[in-house]
């Protein structure tokens, strides 16, 4: 399955930036064009993938093929989880 237009959404979502932003970030002519990329209407070349793996810091291939905002949500309960773990451990410590 291709995720790229779940991914996008979700990462500039996440960075807090519009359409037009990402838009100028990317040299793209509006914001219609990442608006499309978005919506799935049209897919961006090569050259594009590879601009938006460096912006967002991710690997093309975790782009098209993973959904970012599906591990997200599993790292975040797990950061939850340990930091239980810790603050339960850290109680038992007498000074």
């Amino acid at each position: 399955m291709n995720y790229i237009k779940t991914n996008l959404n979700y990462l500039r979502i996440k960075k807090g930036l519009s359409h037009e932003q990402m838009a100028k970030a990317l040299g793209l002519a509006g914001k219609s064009a990442y608006f499309a990329y978005e919506k799935g209407v049209a897919s961006p070349k090569i050259e594009g993938l590879l601009k938006l793996s460096d912006f967002f810091e991710v690997s093309v291939d975790s782009l098209i093929k993973k959904d970012l905002s599906a591990g997200q949500v599993g790292w975040e309960e797990e950061l939850r989880r340990r930091i239980e773990k810790l603050e339960i451990k850290t109680k038992n410590i007498k000074p």
